[in-house]
């Protein structure tokens, strides 16, 4: 198993120049995986859709700039979208069912609170947290960021990857 996390750690820095804590963060959330699906889960991690040039920063600056044009602060939505990510209250209820932090035995206690939204540093991790649960292609994600679980699916979410796909095109 140690092997497997190694080539994996070795692969996605070689092709992607992740920082080593998006790499151990992939490789944890992975574990719990089938090996067909974790085998999805690190394709998913790197680039797709957007050529060579792009990582999963890349990603997640360009919806940030899609959403909020960095502003942290941000309000949206009427009062619903927060931070620079826009993220709305189920968005974090989401994340807190995907990885709670847990401690003895069978007990959770919530990882983000509301108030992460407002923090860049938080808000960011808690992006990259739901975008790697849910996986995909980059347009897959972005259009999940934007529209739930099963945004990807949906044909009104479009428009915001071609958003994202534009940001990310101008880097």
């Amino acid at each position: 198993m140690i092997k497997y996390l190694v080539i994996i750690a070795v692969c996605l820095l070689w092709h992607n120049q992740r920082h080593i804590h998006e790499i151990l963060d992939i490789i944890e959330h992975s574990m719990d995986a089938q090996p067909k699906e974790r085998v999805d889960m690190i394709n998913a991690a790197l680039p797709q859709d957007v050529g060579e040039a792009a990582n999963f920063n890349d990603l997640l600056d360009a919806i940030e700039w899609v959403e909020s044009k960095g502003d942290a602060n941000e309000v949206g939505d009427d009062g619903r979208a927060i931070g620079a990510y826009q993220i709305w209250k189920i968005y974090v209820d989401d994340l807190n069912r995907i990885k709670p932090i847990r401690y003895g035995y069978n007990q959770t206690i919530n990882r983000f609170s509301y108030d992460d939204r407002l923090d860049p540093e938080k808000s960011r991790k808690m992006v990259s947290t739901y975008l790697k649960h849910y996986g995909g292609t980059f347009e897959e994600v972005a259009r999940k960021h934007n529209g739930g679980p099963n945004g990807h699916k949906k044909e009104s979410i479009k428009k915001y990857w071609d958003k994202v796909r534009k940001v990310l095109e101008n880097k």
